[in-house]
């Protein structure tokens, strides 16, 4: 995870609801993202940045006004943004009331 131009190396959790990071190097770094906040989940280019390893890849979360990176090896980055893009649309129709779209029948 990339904050405020460092790098913190972490554990990343995904779940149903919610993306969570935990750093092992700074702790105070902690973010609990919840998936219904998510407005975004895509590639990203590298981060111009001298924390950035060669051949890596970057998955960039976007919730509200909030954007993560997260970088990863490139097989890896693949997988994990299918999974939390999957989950991420799950949580969207979860929250979406589809009653308010339908019309009262006369």
């Amino acid at each position: 995870l990339y904050c405020k131009h460092t790098k913190s190396s972490g554990w990343l959790f995904v779940s149903s609801n919610f993306v969570c990071f935990h750093s092992v190097d700074a702790p105070t770094v902690q973010v609990i993202v919840p998936l219904r906040d998510v407005t975004a989940v895509e590639y990203s280019q590298p981060i111009a940045t001298d924390y950035y390893d060669y051949g890596d890849e970057f998955v960039r979360l976007v919730a509200n006004t909030h954007v993560f990176h997260f970088q990863f090896p490139k097989d890896l980055r693949e997988r994990i943004q299918k999974e939390i893009t999957t989950l991420w649309k799950i949580a969207n129709l979860r929250n979406y009331n589809i009653s308010s779209l339908l019309a009262p029948f006369p």
